[in-house]
């Protein structure tokens, strides 16, 4: 009997960070600051905002099909004809998806670290990696991601630690002082990489609680925008719009500036050696989804049985499809919103409006989940008292609330400091410094609110024990 996979809270919302802050350090920095100038680091609140509703839609799916993953709840909801359809969709997307991620790379590999190595070898040694991890389940990328993520992390916010002398925030300004059209073009081309969210949908089964699934989504996104805003506000102020605008991969040019000291000023090995495995968990992790795609057509459950030929056939579409890097950049920066964001939004409310029926069916276990969530107690074994404590002690529900309305809190001062910045300098930098705030006080509470959401599970399953027992 084969062992079911899974995955826990925190390895899914790495999961999810690493699919979206994979796409923004290599390619989609140098477009956003050529669109947004100035105003490059406000790009990212629509992503969020959008996976926000992802999370929910995920949520909703789960609970209303437990054990089942995106690409079999479209055959049991729309049958075998249009089901197959909306899945064929589903998988060229995915196709889409794994191109654009090895032509980024392989270019990015091939400028940058490795200029004399032919980009077919680099491209051949992804894809050796990609067969070996899937072969195996998807845990074993989760268990990776678990050792390299934290690192990862550490070095991308100790950034700006490390480039404090780089600094000048004159390149900044003015604040918001263009008004609402540099901000909204750098939020629509944001938001198309931000539909690769979907590829979620493959692991819905591999959760053991649909409210686990949403917090953990809800924190990788907060997180996802959180890290791209601070690469942003790096590039802008210290390399300036104008070169981060013409440079392939700002990230790169970023991590040359640092220099420590006489000895540590080549500390660009060091950081992407860290930064390599969140590239190739990204590939992994899509490869997985189409493998899922494929097994949901052939009902299988050993999918990795198609994924030596499913790589060989995306390599060689790799090598046919782009005559250069300005192709590449063009189709994944500017085509991933119509090619892959643009059906999903018609396809999400397709799937809500067919399964109401079954959400009906499962409302009685749903509010009892969500009666949990709204429970309050501490975080850890003992109380602190005062307004620490006090602040731990809110529940997964008001965590949730106050995600909300930081969120809120940052699209507020984009609009009231776009529309006074263009008079008022001083408007412009405290709406700065709101939305710079409110990002990462909205990672931070969607970390505590994805806490609150596991605790309150254990305590839910164990009452269910206990009330079965005493039975």
């Amino acid at each position: 009997m084969q062992q079911k996979e899974m995955l826990n809270h925190r390895q899914i919302a790495w999961l999810v960070a690493v699919v979206l802050i994979a796409s923004g350090v290599t390619s989609l920095n140098k477009s956003i600051t050529e669109l947004s100038k100035v105003d490059a680091w406000f790009a990212e609140l629509g992503g969020v905002i959008y996976g926000m509703m992802v999370a929910w839609f995920f949520y909703t799916m789960a609970f209303r099909f437990p054990g089942k993953n995106l690409f079999e709840i479209s055959f049991l909801l729309f049958g075998r004809w249009f089901g197959g359809l909306i899945n064929l969709v589903f998988l060229l997307q995915l196709g889409f998806m794994l191109i654009r991620y090895l032509s980024v790379f392989g270019d990015f590999m091939n400028t940058t670290l490795l200029p004399k190595t032919p980009i077919e070898i680099i491209l051949l040694l992804l894809a050796f990696v990609m067969i070996y991890y899937c072969s195996t389940s998807v845990e074993v990328a989760a268990r990776v991601n678990d050792l390299m993520f934290p690192l990862f992390l550490l070095l991308l916010f100790t950034l700006p630690l490390m480039l404090t002398n780089e600094f000048s925030f004159s390149r900044l300004q003015p604040v918001l002082g263009t008004g609402y059209s540099m901000v909204m073009k750098g939020n629509i081309l944001a938001l198309g990489w931000y539909g690769d969210i979907f590829l979620v949908g493959a692991y819905l089964h591999m959760v053991s609680n649909p409210a686990q699934l949403r917090a953990a989504v809800r924190h990788g996104v907060t997180l996802t925008g959180l890290a791209l805003t601070v690469l942003l506000f790096l590039s802008v102020t210290i390399l300036g719009p104008t070169v981060a605008g013409k440079t392939l991969y700002p990230s790169f040019l970023l991590v040359e500036q640092i220099q420590i000291t006489d000895f540590l000023d080549r500390m660009e090995m060091v950081i992407f050696s860290v930064w390599l495995p969140a590239f190739f968990l990204k590939g992994v992790y899509i490869m997985h989804a189409a493998l899922a795609t494929l097994a949901s057509f052939t009902k299988k459950t050993q999918s990795q049985l198609f994924s030596r030929h499913l790589i060989w056939l995306i390599l060689l579409l790799t090598l046919l499809s782009f005559e250069s890097i300005a192709e590449v950049f063009n189709f994944g920066n500017y085509g991933a919103f119509v090619v892959i964001l643009l059906p999903h939004p018609i396809l999400y409310a397709l799937f809500l409006l067919r399964s109401r029926k079954r959400g009906e069916e499962q409302a009685a276990e749903r509010e009892r989940t969500e009666r949990s969530l709204r429970l309050r107690g501490p975080l850890s074994g003992h109380r602190r008292s005062g307004p620490v404590g006090w602040v731990l002690q809110l529940s997964a529900y008001q965590w949730k609330q106050v995600t909300h309305a930081l969120l809120a809190l940052c699209a507020l001062s984009i609009l009231v400091g776009g529309y006074f910045g263009q008079d008022y300098v001083l408007v412009g930098m405290i709406g700065g410094g709101l939305y710079g705030g409110g990002m990462v006080l909205a990672a931070i509470a969607s970390s505590l609110e994805m806490r609150r959401t596991n605790l309150a599970i254990k305590k839910q399953v164990l009452g269910e024990k206990q009330e079965a027992e005493s039975a």
